[in-house]
């Protein structure tokens, strides 16, 4: 399976689980590329990447046609359902955790989650209490994206 991986970036917590995401993804002989929202495409907001990531991934699945296509984080995966979805089929999204800080970034989460509906995969019992349509990722990704 040939999988995009799109992450905010790459020196937190998020960005060091996608890496463990896809060192298991590339054992079980998948093909990941991994991108960097801010380190490698140097859109280092949502409004930034509104168009940009998604004509970054535009181009890169016309040259590669992806499987799937993973994003880690409601900010990364907005551009892709808001406000038409696209890539729908292969669009898959992460959450790892539920949002803390203010009150739009909270709502832009749940807009994206309802949006994403089974497309959503959670990394805890209790993002997948809030958003009951999302997929609980256990410990194989490759289980989660048939």
């Amino acid at each position: 399976m040939k999988i995009l991986m799109l992450v905010r970036k790459k020196e937190d917590k998020v960005g060091e689980f996608a890496e463990m995401i896809k060192e298991g993804l590339l054992k079980s002989g998948n093909y990941v590329d991994i991108f960097f929202r801010e380190d490698d495409l140097n859109m280092l907001d949502l409004s930034s990447s509104m168009n940009g990531l998604k004509e970054f991934v535009r181009k890169k699945d016309e040259n590669k046609n992806y499987d799937k296509i993973i994003t880690f984080d409601w900010s990364i995966a907005f551009p892709f359902v808001f406000p038409i979805k696209i890539l729908k089929e292969k669009h898959f999204c992460f959450f790892y955790d539920l949002e803390n800080s203010g009150g739009k970034s909270k709502v832009l989460q749940k807009i994206t989650a309802n949006m994403l509906g089974d497309h959503l995969i959670s990394r805890t019992y209790e993002i997948k209490e809030k958003f009951p349509k999302s997929k609980l990722f256990e410990k194989d990704m490759n289980d989660l994206l048939k």
